[in-house]
């Protein structure tokens, strides 16, 4: 007998089954609906807070790259803005800044601080006094930078949707910032023309030209904002140069946009370059490397100049000297005296001149010199004692120079037959420094103005006389070679030849490229001081017409060192409109054979005849330029 059993329990739970689900199914709904809202809200808050943070980076870099031109050109609006006072962009929207803002998306729609509901961006920039973060050693000085830094704010005021139910704002404001400014940072220094203004500040003309191996990826940089600022009818070849010897850059500030000359490596004519080089156009302008180098000491008056012996078959000439010739005694200038007045004679081959404070010029002519290392400090007072300057044509420089309308007046003068070579003395003068090389800071009065150096046309030939070459090769020992003791000897790619004749001035050796006793110049840990140094550093106040260098030695130069002439009374500060009037002129025959392992730091370059210019960059990172930064 079966027995039927009722399981009312079990029934009624399936007739309610499915209530509960739908309750649970919808509330999960409302939940990922509500979700996916709100991560709408946030994937578009979080994409305009990454756009706001571009267009905030690109404003900033912006700001920055006036300021340094502002810095290095003398400048105070450039970018239409002037560094120090905040703006904001809604009512300066054709500041440069505030043009990359809007490039990027940000026009500014609304002013600085506007209402949490509105619609629309804000772009304002502030200058902040420091950045927290950068090292007091790349903090530049006031006198060169006074307002360094910039600060870009960028708000966008966002439409929400689903959180302005929450908020009860129908915008959210996505915050976004960008810190740059300019620093000091060590990077190798160019053929660097100073000059902010004018055309032609560098001209290479004639047959000569410059060749330029190795170095930075820019070789050349003109600062003036001109759009002819370079201009160029004869060679530069930068074929080799850069870091990889395969081409380097030439950079103008103004212009013009394209080369006047285009030519083709290895051989032509007019700018060429390799792979890796450019004719770049615009770059920003490169800051005086040397600003933070404060002028030498004027130190005691120099020994008298002496007469040494050359040498001989069997013995080496005293002290260094190459000149075999014998008497020089009927070749010496009426102006070589010693300290009681009296005329040097030279009854051997050179006359060896020391260290220390020049009231009258030296001038080399149809003699031998030999240049104890150290510091040669030339201030000749012109209205003092009757033809103190040595006279010699400097010709017509070109450019925004006004050309000079007579004689020039220099410190230095090589002159025909006139050779310069350095100095190797077994006991040193109590004058002399341990630096392997010699600074000549040419200097003079204002009333009677300034001297500079001179290489006369027949300068560093011979004549009659019989002078050795100069070995190039390096000589660890004493440091007479081209090469500091402990550096590099120049690269064989350079094709400078083992031996030269002619003039030959080494610089001082040095951790930083300066001179000797500069204050700048100190161990870089290394404890090694292999870089050579300044040969010519000119007063920076020297902006005389009459008292600029100019190189035209046909019998071959070789100078290791820098070169460093740039009017600037108040350096690092420079009025752009008074200041900038030092050039450096190679004209004549000196294609012959002039190299220079260094680098030059000139106002204006002008390049005419055979002139010709063989460069070697140094490539390492030894002098501190201004550089634009993102800091934060």
């Amino acid at each position: 007998m079966t027995t039927i059993r009722s399981d009312k329990t079990s029934g009624g739970l399936r007739r309610d089954s499915g209530q509960v689900t739908i309750f649970v199914v919808l509330a999960l709904g409302i939940f990922l609906l509500g979700a996916m809202g709100f991560a709408v809200d946030m994937a578009n808050l979080w994409f305009h807070r990454q756009s706001a943070q571009t267009a905030a980076d690109a404003a900033c870099t912006a700001g920055a790259m006036d300021l340094l031109v502002d810095a290095t050109n003398a400048k105070t609006t450039q970018g239409g803005f002037t560094a120090g006072t905040d703006f904001d962009c809604s009512g300066a929207t054709g500041v440069a800044p505030c043009q990359y803002a809007a490039l990027n998306g940000y026009n500014a729609s609304l002013a600085k601080n506007s209402s949490a509901s509105s619609l629309g961006n804000e772009v304002y920039a502030t200058f902040p006094a420091s950045v927290s973060g950068v090292s007091t050693g790349a903090v530049p000085p006031a006198t060169l930078a006074p307002n360094p830094y910039i600060r870009i704010d960028v708000v966008d005021h966002v439409q929400v949707f689903l959180s302005a139910m929450l908020s009860g704002s129908r915008s959210q404001p996505v915050h976004a910032s960008a810190v740059c400014g300019l620093v000091l940072a060590s990077a190798p220094t160019p053929l660097l023309i100073l000059r902010p203004t004018d055309p032609n500040t560098l001209q290479i003309t004639g047959s000569g030209g410059v060749t330029i191996i190795g170095g930075p990826s820019r070789s050349i940089q003109v600062n003036s904002g001109n759009s002819s600022a370079a201009f160029i009818t004869a060679n530069v070849d930068l074929c080799k140069g850069g870091p990889l010897f395969t081409g380097s850059d030439l950079g103008t500030f103004g212009g013009p946009s394209v080369p006047t000359v285009l030519g083709a490596c290895p051989a032509g004519t007019g700018f060429r370059t390799g792979p890796t080089g450019r004719w770049a156009y615009p770059t920003s302008p490169i800051a005086d490397p040397y600003a933070k180098v404060v002028p030498p000491t004027q130190p005691a008056a120099a020994p008298a100049p002496t007469a040494v012996a050359g040498p001989t078959a069997t013995t080496p000439g005293v002290d260094g000297c190459p000149d075999r010739s014998g008497s020089n005694t009927n070749q010496l200038p009426n102006n070589l005296v010693d300290a009681s007045g009296n005329l040097v004679t030279a009854t051997t081959g050179c006359v060896e001149y020391h260290p220390g404070f020049y009231d009258r010029p030296i001038v080399v002519k149809q003699y031998t010199a030999i240049f104890e290392p150290g510091l040669y400090y030339m201030r000749i007072p012109n209205t003092t004692l009757p033809n103190t300057f040595d006279p010699g044509n400097c010709g017509t420089p070109g450019g925004g120079i006004v050309p000079p309308t007579g004689q020039c007046h220099y410190s230095l003068a090589v002159d025909t037959q006139g050779v310069v070579r350095p100095a190797t003395p077994a006991t040193p003068s109590a004058q002399a420094d341990a630096s392997h090389g010699v600074t000549f800071y040419l200097s003079g009065t204002s009333t009677g103005g300034y001297g500079s150096v001179f290489f006369g046309g027949n300068a560093g030939k011979a004549g009659s006389r019989t002078i050795d070459n100069f070995a190039i090769s390096p000589d660890p020992t004493n440091g007479t070679a081209a090469a500091c003791p402990g550096g590099a000897a120049p690269d064989s790619r350079l094709a400078v030849p083992t031996s030269v004749p002619g003039d030959v001035l080494l610089g001082p050796c040095t951790y930083d490229g300066s001179y000797f006793a500069s204050a700048t110049n100190t161990n870089d840990g290394s404890g090694v001081p292999k870089f050579r140094g300044m040969v010519f550093f000119q007063d920076r106040a020297d902006g005389d017409n009459h008292g600029q260098p100019s190189m035209q030695g046909g019998g071959g130069l070789l100078v290791t060192g820098n070169m460093y002439f740039h009017n600037c009374p108040g350096s690092p500060s420079c009025n752009a409109s008074s200041d900038y009037n030092a050039f450096l002129q190679f004209q004549g025959n000196s294609g012959s054979g002039t190299f220079l392992l260094g680098n030059i730091t000139v106002d204006e370059l002008n390049t005419g005849g055979a002139g010709a210019i063989a460069m070697q960059l140094n490539p390492n990172s030894i002098y501190y330029l201004l550089k634009v930064s993102l800091l934060k």
